[in-house]
């Protein structure tokens, strides 16, 4: 898995390396970004240049999270863009004959670096509100959650 995305990220950046130039979150105003993470991938549209909504599947073994971001961007002039944002999921588990499911809220803070016009390196971090229920069984707590992945823009 690991080898998996490091080689889509040196892929993702020779790619990107063709169309190098001046960018910052102002590009993104009304483009789609295809994202891949550790371990997600996502969709991505720029409301304009302060506001991004993202919808988001993230997997793991035996493990399913759909979601949905929003993001606001503190300063979309600079090529480092520094975000807030909130997340939901839903979330689907079935691993070693326990099955059930249940959500997560995220808050989270983090940085979107513009290696080029259209790719960008990002990472994210924060606190999760995370409950799970299987059968009769609820479990629910806080848990600090990291992100880290790319995008790739599209026109």
């Amino acid at each position: 898995m690991i080898r998996r995305l490091i080689g889509v990220l040196v892929v993702s950046f020779l790619i990107s390396l063709t169309v190098i130039g001046n960018a910052n979150a102002d590009d993104l105003a009304k483009r789609i970004g295809v994202g891949l993470g550790n371990p997600y991938l996502s969709l991505k549209y720029g409301l304009n240049s302060k506001l991004s909504a993202e919808a988001r599947y993230a997997f793991g073994s035996g493990v399913n999270a759909y979601g949905a971001r929003l993001y606001y961007n503190f300063n979309p002039e600079n090529r480092m863009v520094i975000f807030t944002g909130l997340e939901g999921d839903y979330i689907r588990f079935d691993r070693d004959g326990v099955s059930g499911n249940g959500y997560a809220a995220y808050l989270l803070v983090g940085g979107e670096y513009f290696i080029a016009r259209n790719f960008t390196f990002g990472l994210d971090i924060g606190p999760a509100f995370i409950k799970l229920e299987e059968d009769e069984l609820s479990v629910d707590g806080v848990e600090y959650i990291f992100n880290l992945g790319v995008n790739l823009y599209f026109k």
